[in-house]
């Protein structure tokens, strides 16, 4: 008897259902410190209240955490909170800055993929169900070697 076969005998019987995978994986938090990385992607994005917004993702590309993910969200311009705004500019400015941009904006979004620069991440505490997770504090240019921890105390 064939595979058909055996599936034509099966017919009828209800299928197994595959236990159910979690929706979600929980990653270890990588420790807060500084981080060399990659802009993986950034996309224009709407918040849930409307606005402006980029989803930014990066790649870890140095050391023990290295291909690890982290993301970030830069409110641009949010209409109810102008100082959302007036901190999600900074950070933007901040991150063109970090990727070699620091004199005038990129001409598109996409320019900004592949850049190499350094974060500073930080942990955000669980709330609201959601789990603790990784978060952008700052943008850094990347530090070439022999560059020592000394050369970024004054960003801190």
């Amino acid at each position: 008897m064939g595979r058909f076969d055996n599936m034509k005998k099966d017919w009828d019987k209800p299928a197994s259902q595959p236990e159910k995978a979690s929706s979600r994986t929980e990653f270890e938090l990588m420790p807060d410190g500084i981080y060399t990385c990659d802009v993986f992607n950034i996309e224009e994005r709407q918040p849930k209240n409307g606005g402006e917004a980029f989803s930014v993702t990066l790649v870890v590309t140095m050391g023990e955490h290295c291909k690890r993910r982290v993301w970030d969200w830069i409110n641009f311009h949010l209409p109810h909170s102008s100082k959302a705004t007036e901190i999600g500019r900074e950070s933007f400015r901040d991150l063109c800055a970090a990727a070699g941009f620091a004199d005038t904006p990129p001409n598109e979004l996409s320019d900004l993929i592949g850049c190499e620069l350094q974060v500073r991440l930080g942990t955000r505490a669980a709330n609201g169900g959601y789990p603790a997770k990784n978060c952008v504090k700052a943008y850094i240019a990347h530090q070439p070697a022999g560059a020592t921890a000394d050369d970024t105390d004054d960003l801190f």
